[in-house]
């Protein structure tokens, strides 16, 4: 299991921050099945769900819109504009 640098903690606040100003984020994230992605992505909304806290942006590299897990995310940060 991968390293986290960006404590869960502090995504949510630094997502809405992005959102609010309309900045990418920078994304290392770990998929389903374990392996690590770089992925750039538009921030439009958090979803609260039972479980988990989702983000559900654009997606540079597949040029539509995902929905990550925020557990999954190891790194974010928020790319100047």
């Amino acid at each position: 299991h991968s390293q986290k640098n960006t404590p869960q903690a502090a995504l949510p606040p630094l997502i809405e921050e992005a959102i609010r100003a309309k900045l990418k984020v920078q994304l290392r994230y770990e998929s389903r099945d374990g392996r690590e992605t770089c992925r750039i992505i538009e921030p439009l909304e958090i979803i609260y769900n039972v479980d988990y806290l989702y983000l559900i942006g654009y997606c540079q590299v597949r040029q539509e819109k995902r929905t990550f897990r925020l557990d999954r995310i190891i790194e974010m940060k928020v790319l100047p504009n």
